[in-house]
């Protein structure tokens, strides 16, 4: 069947060989989980030896250097399929010690001001 697929219509096919469109399909899938399986042990050494710290994108990049073409789509489907969750840091806020605000300044308008007495 998958030698002819690319000329005849799968269900063309499926009607000449007296098999139902869903098995059909159905065998189509299994053999994409086996081709899933087939990179699974690359993606997560990978993901292993950046401290799990990689996600998909520099994943397939990675895999792009040692010659392998893969979508992100298909590493994200690997990594869930392997329970894989990259970790992210999150920035933190970090208070900064600046000029205090009691500190004198220059009185260049020269106001005079009353402390003493209200209105």
């Amino acid at each position: 069947m998958k030698a002819n697929q690319h000329r005849y219509a799968v269900a063309a096919l499926c009607r000449c060989l007296g098999i139902s469109r869903h098995y059909a399909y159905y065998q189509c899938k299994t053999t994409k989980r086996k081709l899933v399986a087939h990179y699974a042990d690359k993606i997560l050494t990978i993901f292993k030896r950046s401290y799990q710290s990689y996600g998909t994108r520099r994943i397939r990049s990675a895999l792009q250097q040692t010659g392998i073409s893969v979508s992100r789509r298909y590493i994200a489907r690997v990594m869930k399929s392997l329970s894989l969750v990259s970790k992210y840091t999150i920035k933190r806020y970090r208070g900064y010690q600046t000029a205090s605000n009691s500190s004198v300044t220059a009185n260049h308008l020269q106001r005079q001001f009353d402390v003493d007495t209200k209105q």
